[in-house]
Order: C-alpha cells, then sequence, then structure tokens
C-alpha cells in the first residue's frame, strides 16, 4: 500500500494474530520497517477501523505532527480513526 512517499507492507500471520491478540491489539505499525500487522480474524468493520488507525501512525510520521503534538500521537489517532474510517474506502483488493 502506497503511503506518502513509501510502500507499506500489509502482513497477516498466524504469528501475528498470536501475538497481537496477547497484548490486546488488532493491530501495530512499524513505521521504520514500513509494516503494518493486522489480526486476520477481525470482523471486516474492525478490520478497516485498524487499517486506517494504523495507516494514519505512517501518515502521523512522514508529517511535522510528532514536532507540533508531541506525545500526544496515540490520543490524535484513537480520536480520528473511527470517524475517518466512515468516509475513507481503501482500493488495494489484496487487503481482505
Amino acid at each position: 500500500m502506497k503511503i506518502g512517499a513509501h510502500d507499506v507492507a500489509i502482513l497477516f500471520s498466524e504469528t501475528a494474530d498470536v501475538e497481537l491478540a496477547r497484548e490486546g491489539l488488532c493491530g501495530r505499525s512499524d513505521v521504520e520497517r514500513l509494516t503494518i500487522e493486522l489480526r486476520s480474524d477481525l470482523a471486516p468493520s474492525v478490520r478497516h477501523e485498524t487499517l486506517l488507525h494504523e495507516v494514519l501512525h505512517h501518515v502521523w510520521h512522514q508529517t511535522a505532527l510528532p514536532e507540533l503534538c508531541g506525545d500526544q500521537e496515540e490520543i490524535v489517532i484513537r480520536s480520528l480513526a473511527p470517524i475517518l474510517s466512515t468516509v475513507v474506502q481503501f482500493t488495494d483488493r489484496r487487503i481482505p
């Protein structure tokens, strides 16, 4: 998936399913490795919102927001993702 200037890999795996569930997470971003891991057992609407949440982490780090907002990243993204998920559609058909 192209996010800004970067190609970010969207990853699904049984290992990630177990690790993420154990940590109480639906997904996880690594902005340095350019990856997003998502649990494969999520309902489609939860997967969509989680993907958008993780995409926003990548967007955040490609902007001046870290300098402007400091450690508020998770709060801002948690606030935006549920609302934006109603208007944002992903066109990459490789994402289930």
